[in-house]
């Protein structure tokens, strides 16, 4: 889930109280309140108000005829703050834009209405009106915070980078710019600098939920997920409702292999927003991977039932029931995902492995070249073109791929070894190389790949013996896994 969390500074400033104004009154012309015009004041400048209060009070003044023009400029602009903190976005606008023609100098209300455009989706109003706060009082921290967000939003990283660094220098013990920065220099794929910026949101304000669910991103995302998990424990613990630390928890859980931890946390989300079709997914992600394949459906029946156009759902539900090896509902799903995004590689990918087990040759490989036009040098897809065309009694095209393959990344290996250019042990050394987990993909790899070498060559009982390896020792997550079952049962053996 790609939440922003980007935090608005000095959002919103209410004028003198009503205290003020009222005492201001009474010397110019005692007596002249009303017990109405007392409440009508109470309610249109006290903090204390609600927002129903304060619109209702505000616009009996405006509308008495009895104000000033720099009354009404404090009465429309406290009309606006509350349709503003109600979401009547286009309300505050209009009222905001009558406070700024009455008094076209004060920077706060240009500021206020650039975060209305803001919240509009309307970043180019908004950008302009935070240049005019700035113009008119650059030594405020706040439009320069805010102009940054609406940077973010646009996609102007640098930008906003830009400016929250000028916040920042304006205000170096406010935690919201460094927090800001730290988002804008993750989207920029600079892990190192987002978290070096998120330390220091958490060192100014230790109860400040937001970076340490960021920070857990970055770390999650550098492969570090014992760093992301504390992080993610700590907004928890500072927010019990936070929604998006549970799901980011549940995600680094899934990347420890966790994946009863995973569920866990994904049904925690579940239960704090049972309509977000995003946890379904996540979950049926954490019950496939168990090899559970039946519940992962069930989640994808859900995420589907509340978003029937969620491309993703049916390429997971046809996933699962491809492991189930039911080809036929796994190829209507996948039809359907790819009637709903038709460059959906994964779903291409998918679908050419369910119809190849389905013995549809031609679609197979109608498929997976799809897959390559839409993912060029994607190393898999040119094997399974691979092994669709040698099993169609046609000629390999793989060496024409080569240019388009990275072959300094796995599984380079594999391809030269399909090329003939290296052996199986020489693969099987580069398959053994990285972490425990990193090994365990490899040589799942390494075992099916083979195994549908020495198919090719004929070699029928190395390639059921390398088929039942991949099958026993494949994560179930791996297309790999589905396939060699399906290869097993074509053979009539078993793992």
């Amino acid at each position: 889930m790609v939440v922003m969390l980007l935090c608005p500074g000095g959002v919103m400033w209410l004028y003198p109280s009503f205290r003020t104004l009222v005492t201001s009154l009474a010397l110019i012309a005692p007596g002249i309140a009303s017990a109405q015009q007392y409440q009508d004041w109470t309610w249109c400048y006290e903090p204390d108000s609600t927002r129903d209060q304060t619109i209702a009070g505000c616009t009996a003044l405006i509308l008495s005829g009895r104000e000033s023009k720099d009354h009404l400029a404090v009465e429309f602009y406290n009309r606006a703050y509350a349709h503003h903190a109600m979401g009547n976005y286009d309300y505050a606008i209009a009222d905001y834009d009558q406070a700024t023609r009455l008094n076209p100098k004060d920077a706060p209300t240009y500021n206020n209405r650039g975060n209305a455009y803001s919240k509009k989706g309307d970043y180019e109003h908004a950008i302009a009106d935070y240049d005019q706060a700035i113009g008119l009082n650059p030594e405020a921290p706040s439009p320069y915070n805010n102009r940054g967000n609406a940077y973010y939003r646009k996609g102007d990283y640098g930008r906003a980078v830009a400016d929250y660094s000028q916040a920042i220098g304006l205000n170096p013990k406010d935690a919201s710019p460094y927090n800001n920065r730290g988002l804008a220099y993750h989207a920029k794929g600079d892990l190192d600098r987002a978290i070096a910026d998120y330390d220091q949101a958490i060192r100014l304000d230790p109860k400040f939920v937001y970076p340490y669910k960021n920070r857990g991103r970055a770390h999650q995302e550098k492969g570090d997920y014992e760093h992301a998990i504390t992080d993610y424990d700590r907004a928890v613990q500072l927010d019990p409702g936070y929604l998006m630390a549970y799901e980011g928890r549940g995600e680094a859980y899934h990347g420890q292999g966790d994946y009863d931890r995973a569920i866990a946390d994904f049904e925690q989300v579940i239960g704090l927003d049972p309509k977000y079709v995003m946890a379904y997914n996540n979950r049926a992600l954490a019950y496939y991977a168990k090899g559970n394949f039946d519940h992962a459906i069930v989640d994808y029946d859900q995420s589907i039932k509340l978003d029937p156009k969620n491309a993703t759902a049916f390429n997971g539900r046809g996933s699962a029931y491809e492991a189930k090896g039911d080809h036929e509902r796994a190829i209507a799903d996948y039809d359907q995902a790819i009637w709903l995004n038709s460059e959906y590689s994964n779903a291409h990918f998918g679908r050419g492995i369910a119809n190849f087990y389905a013995g549809s040759l031609a679609k197979s490989l109608a498929d997976f070249n799809r897959a390559n036009e839409l993912a060029p040098g994607n190393a898999y897809v040119a094997l399974w073109i691979d092994i669709v065309r040698k099993r169609s009694d046609q000629q390999s095209d793989l060496a024409k791929v080569l240019t388009r393959i990275d072959l300094t990344k796995w599984p380079a290996p594999i391809v030269r070894l399909y090329l003939r250019q290296i052996t199986a042990e020489t693969v099987l050394v580069a398959a053994n190389d990285g972490d425990a987990k990193t090994r365990k993909g490899r040589l799942c790899e390494f075992n099916f790949y083979s195994g549908e070498l020495a198919l090719q060559g004929g070699s029928k009982d190395d390639a059921a013996r390398l088929l039942r390896l991949a099958a026993a020792d494949c994560p179930k997550s791996f297309a790999e896994f589905i396939a060699a079952n399906a290869e097993l049962k074509k053979l009539g053996t078993t793992r």
